[in-house]
C-alpha cells in the first residue's frame, strides 16, 4: 500500500505571476466547450486516443515555462499540458483516477493552478471515506505519481465563487 502523504508533493506557492497567467490563458486559448462542466484544451503530444487524428499545438510559451520550472520537481520533462477552465464555482471535476497507460513509467501528473482557489480532494478507493483536502491557491502544484491512481481517486468539488480557475495538467506521454 502507498504511502500517498509522502508520493504526493505539494507545493503552495511554486510559482509566481498566477493571476497574468490566468488572464492570458482565459482569453488567449481556444477552449472546448463540449464538457458541460468545464472547457479544456490540449498542447504537446496527444493526450488521449481521440487526440491522435489532430493536429496539437505546441505548447505556449508560459507552458514551457513552467515545464521547465516543473523537471527538477518531479523528475521528468512534460510533453503534454492539458487544460482545464473552471469558469466558476460551479464549475467541478467528480471523483475519477487518470488513466496511466499512456503515461511514460516512473511518471505522473503534475497539476498547477491559476485563477481561483479551489480543493483538490483525494480519498482511498476502498475506503471513501478516507479523504485528504488541498489548498490549491495559485501558483501551487500538487503531482502524484501514477502509483496513487491505482489505489486513490480525486476531484474538484463545487465552491460558492464566481471567480475562475484554470488547472495546467502536465504529464510525459509515450511518444510510441
Amino acid at each position: 500500500m502507498i504511502d500517498i502523504k509522502s508520493a504526493i508533493i505539494f507545493k503552495p506557492n511554486f510559482f509566481e505571476k498566477a493571476e497574468d497567467i490566468y488572464s492570458l490563458l482565459s482569453s488567449s486559448i481556444r477552449w472546448d466547450d463540449s464538457m458541460r462542466a468545464r472547457k479544456t484544451a490540449s498542447f504537446g503530444q496527444p493526450y488521449a486516443q481521440s487526440e491522435k487524428n489532430r493536429s496539437l499545438d505546441p505548447f505556449h510559451p508560459i507552458m514551457q515555462e513552467l515545464s521547465d520550472q516543473l523537471e527538477p520537481v518531479i523528475g521528468f520533462k512534460p510533453n503534454n499540458c492539458f487544460l482545464n477552465f473552471y469558469e466558476d464555482g460551479k464549475s467541478k471535476m467528480g471523483w475519477h483516477a487518470d488513466t496511466t497507460h499512456f503515461l511514460e513509467s516512473e511518471t505522473g501528473v503534475a497539476i498547477l493552478s491559476v485563477g481561483d482557489t479551489r480543493i483538490f480532494q483525494i480519498r482511498r478507493k476502498k475506503v471513501p471515506t478516507e479523504i485528504l483536502n488541498y489548498v490549491l491557491t495559485p501558483g501551487s502544484l500538487i503531482y502524484m505519481p501514477i502509483s496513487i491512481q491505482e489505489e486513490w481517486q480525486h476531484a474538484i468539488p463545487k465552491v460558492v465563487s464566481e471567480r475562475g480557475r484554470i488547472s495546467l495538467t502536465f504529464r510525459q506521454m509515450k511518444t510510441e
